[in-house]
Formats: C-alpha cells, structure tokens, sequence
C-alpha cells in the first residue's frame, strides 16, 4: 500500500473541480511523465490543494508553475497561492495605468 498525505490549506473555498485536477496531474505525472507513482500522488495532492482554495472549477485550476513551486521548492499552497494572487495585482496596476495613457 502506498499512502500520500494531504497538504493543508488554510482555507478550503471551493471543491469544486479538485478530483478532476487530481486525476489529470496524477495521469501527466505519471503516464506522460514517467514519474513515480509516490512522486505522482504527490504532484496530484499538490494540484488538488491549489484547487480547492480558490474559486469555481476552470478558475481554480492549478498552473503547472504552481504544482511545481510546491513539489520542488517545498513552498506551501497558501504560499504559492499568495504570491500568484500578488502577481496578478500587480499586472492589473500596470494594465489600469496603461489604459490611462
């Protein structure tokens, strides 16, 4: 038996589409990939625990950025999430100001 824990979030939003993300990066990881089955579920729970912090299914889907952040860098969802969310800000000041112009 192989087991994965979950990643906590500090806020679940929204469920909705986080079994579907789960499903695809857990198949891209694994079959396109070749990368291990512990190392898939890992990959997958990351990409749920994105999902359900944000939002709506499509719009809460995670970023291959995103899955990576986690899996890679040990960063936490909230973590990666927050900076996603500050990024996103800044680019709509930069679009605001340039519709200005």
């Amino acid at each position: 038996m192989i087991r994965q824990d979950c990643l906590k979030v500090d806020k679940v939003v929204d469920t909705t589409a986080a079994g579907d993300n789960f499903r695809s990066a857990f198949c891209v990881a694994h079959f396109v990939e070749g990368q291990s089955f512990e190392a898939s579920l890992k990959y997958a729970v990351s990409a749920a625990a994105i999902t359900i912090s944000r939002v709506g299914a499509i719009p809460a889907l995670a970023t291959r950025n995103e899955v990576d952040n986690i899996v890679n860098n040990g960063s936490s969802a909230m973590e990666v999430i927050e900076d996603n969310k500050k990024k996103m800000e800044r680019m709509m000041a930069i679009v605001k100001t340039t519709e200005k112009e």
